[in-house]
C-alpha cells in the first residue's frame, strides 16, 4: 500500500480459501484489515478468480503534553504521526518565553511527531531598559534591570552642579520603586553657588563653586593675596569693606569677596 510494504502473491485453486497472512507493519500506522474492491476481505470466502488485497491502515496519534512551568495553561494535544505541533506561546508574568525543552534539550516544534512527548517551557527573566537623560551632565549608559527589581542609588555628575533627584514624567522618582516597564529618567540639578574672589592687586579674579551649605573653609580656604607696599587685612562681602568674611559661614547664594589692603608707610 503506497509503496510501504512488499506485495506477496499466493497461488491457490479455485473454490479454495486462503490462509490469513501475518499482519504487515508500517511506521506510524496501525494495520486494520485487508481490503478487496473497497470492502474488508473475508478469508473464509471461496476463491473464484485472481484478485489483489490492499492493506487498510489507520494513522497513529501521539500525546503531546505541555508543562508551562507556571505559565498560562496549554491543553494537551493528540498529533498524527508525521505532523507538527501547532501551539501558541504561553505567557508568564515577569518572564519571557524562550522555547520548549524535551529531556533537557531545546525542542524544535517543527519536528515531525513520531512518539509521545512531554514538553517543558523555558523562561528567562524579563529585563527592562532604564534610559538616563542627564540634562547636560556626564553621560550614563542605559541599564537593564530584571522585572520587579529597583534602580537603586545611581548618582550622575555635572560640572558646577549638585544632583537633586531623578524625574519620571516630571515627577520625583523613588529609586526603590520596582521596575515593571521601560522608563526614561531625567536628572534634576541645583546649580552650585558662585564665589568670585576679587584680589584687588591686579591679579585676575578667582572663581570658586560651593555646594549648598558649604563654607569657605570647606572649599579649602583662600590664600592671602600679596600687593606690593600694602598689608593684606581680610576679605569682605562688599566693596565698601563693611562686612568681613567669616570663613566658617555657610554659603547659600552667589557671593563676591573683596580683598582689603592697608598701605604700609
Amino acid at each position: 500500500n503506497g509503496g510501504i510494504c512488499e506485495v506477496d502473491t499466493i497461488d491457490c485453486k479455485k473454490k479454495d480459501t486462503i490462509y490469513v497472512p501475518s499482519e504487515p507493519t508500517r511506521e506510524g500506522y496501525t494495520f486494520l484489515y485487508w481490503e478487496k474492491d473497497g470492502s474488508q476481505f473475508d478469508f473464509n470466502e471461496a476463491i473464484t478468480s485472481s484478485f489483489t488485497l490492499v492493506a487498510k491502515w489507520e494513522i497513529q496519534k501521539y500525546d503531546v503534553i505541555f508543562d508551562t512551568d507556571g505559565g498560562t495553561y496549554i491543553e494537551d494535544q493528540k498529533v498524527e504521526y508525521g505532523k507538527t505541533i501547532q501551539v501558541d506561546n504561553p505567557t508568564k508574568e515577569g518572564y519571557e518565553f524562550v522555547g520548549w525543552s524535551l529531556n533537557g534539550e531545546i525542542y524544535d516544534v517543527s519536528t515531525p511527531i513520531k512518539n509521545n512527548l512531554i514538553l517543558l517551557a523555558i523562561w528567562t527573566d524579563v529585563k527592562y531598559t532604564v534610559t538616563f537623560d542627564v540634562a547636560g551632565g556626564d553621560e550614563l549608559e542605559p541599564i537593564k534591570i530584571k522585572n520587579g527589581e529597583s534602580l537603586g542609588k545611581i548618582i550622575p555628575t555635572k560640572e558646577h552642579n549638585s544632583f537633586v533627584c531623578w524625574l519620571l514624567n516630571g515627577e520625583v522618582y523613588d529609586p526603590t520603586t520596582p521596575i515593571t516597564s521601560n522608563i526614561t529618567l531625567v536628572a534634576s540639578w541645583k546649580e552650585d553657588y558662585k564665589v568670585t574672589i576679587h584680589y584687588n592687586n591686579n591679579d585676575p579674579d578667582l572663581v570658586l563653586y560651593a555646594k549648598e551649605g558649604q563654607s569657605i573653609n570647606d572649599l579649602g580656604g583662600i590664600d592671602s593675596p600679596i600687593k606690593e607696599g600694602y598689608k593684606f587685612i581680610n576679605f569682605y562681602y562688599d566693596e565698601e569693606f563693611t562686612k568681613a568674611m567669616l570663613i566658617f559661614s555657610k554659603i547659600n547664594n552667589d557671593i563676591d569677596l573683596y580683598a582689603k589692603f592697608s598701605k604700609i608707610y
